[in-house]
């Protein structure tokens, strides 16, 4: 509900203006006695350091304007530095960038690179942005206009070849031949390996100095006039518009200008003392720079010589504000001059002219104030107060004092008292003993009020405190709610990934399956030495196979990349010696390398050992990998070289260096994205481009990491670092190759072996494999319960067990002869398309001696045959 209005008899306000009135008279008096025994001259020289930290703070508060400017551009040159010249690059980036947040006062921009710098070939390549009418930036494109005088040659472009790095160069005022307003131009250079290349700018209209020196004007008391560095107007009251030239171009836009301070003073003599001190001011910063040991003195004349719009005498001054000489003299306050006139000519009076120095623009500011103005506090007080009664001040002061602790301290103090107490309730959380409390309140004024809006306040902290309590339970179940939406997403995502995985397990069975016939039967036609073939059809069944292996490999990458994806990539860590694995890896990757014409070499360092933590197989696979690449992607009668080293953090590093083409510096941070390609001669190397992402995510299994360095045209270094091990390895069983030592039987001794698989080819393929064994004989069946039934039959002393069967499948087929006493013990290995990590594990762990994956390989088959059946021979009848 509103509050009552307080009778003005009963206000705070009039007990309060009736203690400040009797002190005021009493320090009225005071101030009487001492301005009359001190004197104007004091007070006039406290106006002036008033109007000294007045200009100052106008100063800082232009300044803050120019380097906000300055920072824009020195920040678009940086990126001008580091960006591509790219012109789509350009065209994208930089209006953004000038745009500066929508600041409508900046009209402009443009980046201007040195002549050749930015295209071969071209002189003129600039960028420039205008801002239009309706706020957007539009494209110039006439500063490249081959007939016109280039932007190489203007003012402000010759001149910042000069300045520091990172200066920014203010250039002279000047109407814009496109917005037709007057603006000033921030430019900054840029570099490149110490070397000039351009400049970047933005033009900022001056228009809006002129809501900014209303400003200045209610601040200061009199008004302001602002030059730029040549002492041409920048900014002028409004009254004094006789300080612009007007003019209507051949389009009809009109535009306008302002005149020199020197040009003004011929139409305005009065204004001449100003512009005297101007002129004065400019030739003592060309006498101080002068004086400057730091001065280039053949600076000015490249400046003259190089734009058509600079003489020489604004030359030598451009060349001094460069040194910057006043930047000691203004640190402290930037007023440079101070001086009285008799005759203002827009103020019609005595008036004093303070002329300060604008730092890094080196623009001017003149503030001039009526005398009058200045001393008119103590001629006020001196003419309207006669008598001195400075002696009442103190007896005064006392009544006051009383006044005010009656009708205003004390009640105050209560009101303090009691908001302690509850602050200190609130603070221990007791809130119930804020219920009902209210301030004692004995008066009618604004202290009465506040004591009411006191104890409404107290009323409404406490149903807030109950809103917060509602607010947090409900926030507790939308919690508990959002926790069960996770939960079942997370279950979601788990039935996709195992979705994928299944899927790809299917795929993989599904291209196995045909892939075990074809390159099954076309080893078996290589190896066929009763028909030999020709050395043409060696050659094509050489090719069948080549490819084959290779659609073989894809999709073993697919199916390790899914792995790793799921989580379920099983590493056997344990500790390796590096040489010996190392040496292995060399020796597979010798004929790939014999074939391209690659040199391999190996920097062994025989007398020091290398131990490694990891899984010897897993590791071996991303060095082989490493290896292939820096093969296949050699240049030729290129070199490959192998060497290991310790690092100190206790890791190993094994580098494989190449002299191939290099990775280009803006595909180097997608090289372990899978499924990238980038190589030179992408159509005439295999590869899925998943090989360098597997890789990376088996070696960050090991605690490791992988990493390269590459040179464009030079070639790469690709490094694994792994963890180092203390503890002696076991022996590495190198692979020896695919000689099989067939067991002697006799006639009448040979083994059985069954076969169960749904497929026809394939168990005509396992049965012309055999063939090459007498000493086996083959059993089949197309199914599983006609398999265990041959298996009862025969008594075979070998079962090779499909896993995806029709009906009963191979593992439950094998838990079925598990129960029947008189196979149970028949040794019984996995022949299957199933090529999945999580699967050939499952298999193993149920009981399958072995695990042989689809396509076979048959010499390596054989093999394992072989050696089974050796560490198997007959038992005695």
């Amino acid at each position: 509900m509103p509050y009552r209005n307080i009778p003005w008899f009963h206000s705070l306000s009039l007990k309060g203006t009736i203690a400040l009135i009797v002190m005021a008279l009493g320090l009225l008096v005071g101030a009487l006695w001492v301005v009359n025994t001190t004197g104007k001259e004091k007070v006039l020289e406290e106006s002036s350091k008033l109007i000294e930290e007045t200009g100052n703070n106008v100063i800082g508060s232009l300044m803050g304007r120019s380097k906000e400017i300055a920072s824009l551009v020195r920040g678009i040159a940086a990126v001008t530095e580091k960006l591509p010249k790219d012109e789509t690059a350009y065209h994208e980036i930089f209006p953004s960038l000038f745009n500066f947040d929508g600041d409508l006062k900046v009209a402009g921009g443009g980046i201007w690179p040195e002549a050749y710098k930015f295209k071969e070939g071209v002189e003129r390549n600039s960028f420039f942005w205008g801002r239009e009418r309706d706020g957007s930036f539009k494209y110039y494109d006439d500063y490249n206009d081959p007939t016109g005088k280039g932007y190489h040659n203007e003012e402000w472009y010759v001149v910042v070849r000069h300045s520091a790095p990172g200066q920014c160069f203010w250039s002279k005022s000047y109407m814009d031949p496109y917005s037709f307003q007057p603006m000033v131009t921030c430019t900054v250079g840029t570099y490149e390996g110490g070397n000039f290349t351009g400049a970047v700018t933005v033009d900022l209209k001056l228009e809006g100095i002129k809501d900014s020196m209303k400003e200045w004007q209610k601040k200061t008391g009199g008004y302001t006039v602002l030059f730029d560095r040549n002492g041409k107007f920048i900014g002028f009251p409004a009254a004094g518009t006789g300080a612009k030239v007007f003019s209507t171009d051949a389009n009809g836009n009109k535009s306008e200008n302002f005149m020199t301070a020197n040009d003004f003073a011929v139409k305005q003599p009065l204004f001449k003392p100003i512009s005297d001190a101007i002129t004065k001011m400019n030739q003592f910063i060309l006498q101080k720079a002068k004086n400057d040991s730091n001065l280039n003195n053949e600076r000015a004349a490249t400046i003259d010589a190089d734009s058509y719009q600079i003489n020489r005498e604004e030359a030598e001054f451009i060349s001094a504000v460069l040194t910057d000489p006043l930047k000691e003299r203004t640190r402290a306050s930037k007023l440079f001059d101070s001086f009285e006139i008799e005759n203002d000519f827009l103020l019609n009076e005595k008036a004093l002219i303070f002329l300060f120095h604008v730092p890094q623009s080196y623009w001017k500011l003149a503030v001039v104030i009526p005398l009058s103005e200045a001393t008119s506090v103590a001629t006020s007080l001196v003419d309207s107060l006669i008598l001195k009664l400075g002696i009442l001040i103190f007896l005064l002061t006392g009544i006051g004092y009383l006044i005010m602790s009656y009708f205003l301290v004390r009640p105050i103090s209560k009101i303090t008292n009691t908001i302690q107490d509850v602050d200190t309730q609130i603070t221990n959380g007791d809130f119930k003993k804020l219920k009902n409390r209210t301030l004692e309140n004995y008066s009618k004024d604004e202290i009465g009020v506040l004591s009411n809006i006191f104890s409404r306040l107290s009323q409404g902290f406490l149903e807030a405190q109950e809103v917060i309590k509602k607010q947090k339970d409900t926030l507790e179940i939308k919690v508990e709610e959002r926790t069960v939406e996770l939960a079942r997403s997370k279950q979601e995502a788990e039935k996709a990934n195992l979705a994928k995985s299944e899927f790809l397990s299917r795929m993989s069975h599904e291209l196995r399956t045909p892939m075990n016939a074809i390159l099954g039967f076309t080893q078996l036609l290589q190896m066929d030495s009763k028909s030999p073939p020709t050395v043409r059809q060696k050659d094509n069944l050489s090719q069948v196979l080549l490819a084959g292996g290779h659609l073989l490999e894809l999709i073993n990458e697919v199916l390790d990349l899914s792995t790793i994806e799921s989580g379920n990539l099983e590493l056997s860590i344990e500790t390796i010696d590096l040489s010996l694995l190392v040496d292995e890896a060399i020796s597979i990757s010798k004929p790939l390398a014999h074939e391209n014409n690659i040199s391999l070499e190996y920097k062994k360092i025989p007398e020091e050992t290398y131990y490694i933590k990891g899984d010897p197989l897993r590791y071996k696979q991303v060095v082989l990998n490493l290896l292939s690449n820096a093969i296949k992607y050699n240049n030729p009668n290129g070199s490959v070289v192998v060497s290991y080293e310790k690092q100190e953090n206790g890791k190993i590093r094994l580098g494989i260096k190449d002299t191939g083409h290099g990775i280009p510096s803006d595909k180097k941070d997608k090289l372990f994205i899978p499924f990238e390609r980038f190589d030179l001669n992408m159509e005439l190397i295999e590869g899925t481009g998943i090989g360098l992402t597997i890789s990376k995510q088996i070696i960050e299994l090991m605690d490791g990491s992988i990493g390269f360095e590459s040179t464009p045209g030079e070639g790469s270094f690709f490094y694994i670092d792994v963890p180092s091990s203390n503890e002696t390895p076991s022996p590495i069983q190198i692979e020896k190759g695919s000689d099989s030592i067939q067991p002697s039987l006799a006639e009448n001794d040979k083994k059985k072996v069954l076969y169960i698989e749904d497929i026809p080819a394939n168990v005509e393929l396992l049965s012309q494999i055999l063939n090459n064994r007498p000493y086996i004989e083959l059993l089949s069946a197309f199914n599983a319960p006609d398999g265990i039934k041959k298996a009862q039959d025969h008594i075979p002393d070998l079962i090779l067990m499909d896993i995806n069967l029709p009906g009963m499948d191979g593992r439950e087929a094998l838990k079925k002869l598990q129960n029947i006493d008189a196979v149970k013990n028949i040794p019984v290995f996995a022949l299957t398309a199933d090529a999945m990590e999580v699967d050939i594990k499952k298999t193993l762990d149920m009981g399958f001696k072995d695990y042989i994956t689809k396509p076979i390989d048959v010499p390596k088959f054989l093999e394992r045959i072989d050696r089974f059946f050796a560490a198997n021979p007959p038992k005695l009848q």
